[in-house]
């Protein structure tokens, strides 16, 4: 074999180097943009789906909470969305009722740390376990409708969301409720009270 018969078989066996395409480059980077762009869509997506089922469960918490106490009663708990604190959207509240000054009309009064203790005396006796109950499912929700909204206005940072982080807990509750309800139902009914529940 020859040195040009050699030099020749190395020739084609080298590759020849590409030339860069710059439109293929752009096309390239836009994809992977458009990539993260969806990508950060479904998790905020993910996270708007939790919060309305957090707030489904809320509201749910917040009728039993006035099914299982009397109403026109100082000392009564609900349930309240209110703006705190200059922030854009409503939170959910724990409210007590108090008379005003005038003895007859009442309003609701933010509690400002959880209750000590529930109203357990005359009519308010029937349902006090259960109205305990409803209020430490409360603050779980609050607490996990909190989060996620941290979490959303957080939602910049590359972190991706563990799917549904918070359905366990929340099918839990919801368990919870559902037996609350329809022992609060059996209870007014044998105390011959109407119970739409």
């Amino acid at each position: 074999m020859t040195n040009e018969t050699t030099n020749t078989q190395k020739n084609r066996r080298r590759p020849r180097p590409k030339t860069i395409n710059e439109q293929s480059v752009s096309a390239s980077n836009t994809q992977v943009l458009l990539a993260r762009l969806q990508e950060h869509h479904q998790r905020c997506q993910s996270v708007i789906d939790q919060l309305a089922a957090i707030e489904d469960t809320i509201d749910h918490v917040s009728y039993l909470l006035n099914r299982s106490q009397p109403n026109f009663a100082g000392g009564k708990i609900g349930v309240r969305w209110w703006k705190i604190g200059g922030n854009e959207y409503r939170s959910p509240v724990l409210v007590h009722w108090e008379y005003v000054r005038n003895g007859k009309d009442m309003k609701p009064v933010l509690y400002k740390r959880r209750p000590r203790q529930i109203r357990d005396d005359e009519h308010f006796a029937l349902n006090a376990d259960i109205t305990k109950s409803l209020v430490d499912h409360f603050y779980s929700l609050q607490d996990m409708w909190l989060r996620l909204m941290n979490r959303f206005y957080r939602m910049t940072d590359r972190r991706t969301s563990r799917g549904s982080v918070y359905e366990k807990e929340l099918d839990t509750i919801r368990d919870d409720l559902d037996r609350l309800q329809k022992t609060l139902r059996h209870r007014l009914q044998e105390a011959g009270f109407l119970a739409d529940v």
